[in-house]
Protein backbone atom coordinates (compact mmCIF):
# COMPACT_ATOMS: atom_id res chain seq x y z
CA UNK A 1 0.00 0.00 0.00
CA UNK A 2 2.86 2.25 0.88
CA UNK A 3 4.14 2.22 -2.93
CA UNK A 4 0.94 2.83 -4.02
CA UNK A 5 0.68 5.96 -2.42
CA UNK A 6 3.99 6.94 -3.33
CA UNK A 7 3.26 6.35 -6.74
CA UNK A 8 0.28 8.15 -6.93
CA UNK A 9 2.24 11.26 -4.88
CA UNK A 10 4.52 10.93 -8.43
CA UNK A 11 1.98 10.98 -10.63
CA UNK A 12 2.29 14.35 -12.95
CA UNK A 13 4.38 14.98 -15.86
CA UNK A 14 2.72 13.66 -18.55
CA UNK A 15 1.94 15.71 -21.36
CA UNK A 16 3.83 16.73 -24.41
CA UNK A 17 7.30 18.49 -23.32
CA UNK A 18 6.85 21.72 -25.14
CA UNK A 19 3.41 22.56 -23.81
CA UNK A 20 3.06 21.10 -20.28
CA UNK A 21 1.29 18.37 -18.19
CA UNK A 22 -1.72 17.31 -18.88
CA UNK A 23 -2.24 18.09 -22.50
CA UNK A 24 -4.31 15.72 -24.47
CA UNK A 25 -5.88 14.53 -21.01
CA UNK A 26 -9.78 14.27 -21.59
CA UNK A 27 -11.98 15.83 -19.90
CA UNK A 28 -13.97 13.86 -17.91
CA UNK A 29 -17.91 15.52 -16.87
CA UNK A 30 -17.66 16.36 -13.67
CA UNK A 31 -21.68 17.84 -13.63
CA UNK A 32 -20.59 20.54 -11.12
CA UNK A 33 -18.78 18.19 -8.54
CA UNK A 34 -16.39 19.42 -6.01
CA UNK A 35 -13.93 18.44 -3.35
CA UNK A 36 -15.94 19.50 -0.54
CA UNK A 37 -15.79 17.97 2.96
CA UNK A 38 -18.75 16.08 3.85
CA UNK A 39 -20.62 17.33 6.42
CA UNK A 40 -21.24 14.25 8.32
CA UNK A 41 -19.74 13.71 11.65
CA UNK A 42 -20.34 10.08 11.28
CA UNK A 43 -17.03 8.29 10.55
CA UNK A 44 -16.19 5.27 8.15
CA UNK A 45 -15.31 2.22 9.48
CA UNK A 46 -11.82 1.06 8.12
CA UNK A 47 -13.01 -1.21 6.01
CA UNK A 48 -14.93 0.21 4.62
CA UNK A 49 -12.55 3.06 3.80
CA UNK A 50 -10.17 0.99 3.21
CA UNK A 51 -12.05 -0.41 0.28
CA UNK A 52 -12.90 2.81 -1.42
CA UNK A 53 -8.84 3.57 -0.76
CA UNK A 54 -7.89 0.94 -2.62
CA UNK A 55 -10.92 1.62 -5.46
CA UNK A 56 -9.35 4.96 -5.88
CA UNK A 57 -5.52 3.77 -6.44
CA UNK A 58 -7.15 0.78 -9.21
CA UNK A 59 -8.43 3.73 -10.66
CA UNK A 60 -5.35 5.90 -10.37
CA UNK A 61 -3.08 2.76 -11.84
CA UNK A 62 -5.57 2.35 -14.80
CA UNK A 63 -5.68 6.35 -16.03
CA UNK A 64 -1.71 6.30 -15.73
CA UNK A 65 -1.32 2.93 -17.87
CA UNK A 66 -4.00 4.38 -20.01
CA UNK A 67 -5.04 8.36 -19.73
CA UNK A 68 -8.07 8.06 -21.82
CA UNK A 69 -11.44 9.60 -21.47
CA UNK A 70 -13.13 6.63 -19.69
CA UNK A 71 -10.25 5.60 -17.45
CA UNK A 72 -10.61 9.63 -16.17
CA UNK A 73 -14.16 9.49 -15.78
CA UNK A 74 -13.38 6.46 -13.16
CA UNK A 75 -11.02 7.86 -11.34
CA UNK A 76 -12.68 11.51 -10.64
CA UNK A 77 -15.31 9.35 -9.26
CA UNK A 78 -13.30 7.36 -7.25
CA UNK A 79 -11.59 9.99 -5.88
CA UNK A 80 -14.87 11.95 -4.89
CA UNK A 81 -16.30 8.61 -3.75
CA UNK A 82 -13.25 7.97 -1.40
CA UNK A 83 -13.63 11.71 -0.02
CA UNK A 84 -17.07 11.47 0.39
CA UNK A 85 -16.67 9.08 2.77
CA UNK A 86 -14.66 11.01 5.48
CA UNK A 87 -12.12 10.89 7.95
CA UNK A 88 -12.07 7.66 9.33
CA UNK A 89 -11.39 7.12 13.10
CA UNK A 90 -7.05 7.17 13.60
CA UNK A 91 -6.34 9.21 10.48
CA UNK A 92 -4.81 12.51 11.84
CA UNK A 93 -6.19 15.91 10.52
CA UNK A 94 -2.72 16.16 8.58
CA UNK A 95 -2.86 12.91 7.08
CA UNK A 96 -6.27 13.52 5.67
CA UNK A 97 -4.94 16.81 4.65
CA UNK A 98 -2.35 14.55 2.47
CA UNK A 99 -4.74 12.05 1.25
CA UNK A 100 -6.61 15.28 -0.21
CA UNK A 101 -3.73 16.96 -1.81
CA UNK A 102 -3.08 13.22 -3.57
CA UNK A 103 -6.57 13.41 -4.61
CA UNK A 104 -6.53 16.60 -5.78
CA UNK A 105 -3.35 15.69 -7.57
CA UNK A 106 -4.34 12.65 -8.89
CA UNK A 107 -7.77 14.13 -9.98
CA UNK A 108 -6.37 17.25 -11.68
CA UNK A 109 -4.29 15.27 -13.62
CA UNK A 110 -7.64 13.54 -14.99
CA UNK A 111 -9.24 16.94 -15.68
CA UNK A 112 -11.75 16.20 -12.59
CA UNK A 113 -12.11 19.33 -9.73
CA UNK A 114 -9.72 20.22 -7.46
CA UNK A 115 -9.47 22.10 -4.19
CA UNK A 116 -7.51 24.91 -2.80
CA UNK A 117 -5.18 24.77 0.12
CA UNK A 118 -6.20 23.95 3.69
CA UNK A 119 -5.76 25.51 7.39
CA UNK A 120 -4.40 22.05 7.96
CA UNK A 121 -0.30 21.00 7.40
CA UNK A 122 -0.35 17.88 5.52
CA UNK A 123 1.29 15.03 7.10
CA UNK A 124 2.06 12.30 4.16
CA UNK A 125 4.31 10.33 7.05
CA UNK A 126 0.88 9.87 8.96
CA UNK A 127 -1.40 8.89 5.97
CA UNK A 128 1.79 6.34 5.49
CA UNK A 129 1.57 5.22 8.98
CA UNK A 130 -2.43 4.92 8.92
CA UNK A 131 -2.45 3.47 5.52
CA UNK A 132 0.62 0.92 6.91
CA UNK A 133 -1.57 0.18 9.88
CA UNK A 134 -5.26 0.01 8.65
CA UNK A 135 -5.30 -0.64 5.29
CA UNK A 136 -2.92 -3.84 4.40
CA UNK A 137 -2.13 -4.84 0.92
Amino acid sequence: MVAVVLVLLGIGGRGDPETGPGTGTPEPSTSGASLATPTSAVRPDPETWCRSFRTFTEASTRFVATPEDAQATVLVEAGQALLAEGQPLGLSDGGMASLRQLVAGSLGEAGGPTEGPTDVEADGADLDAYLQATCPA
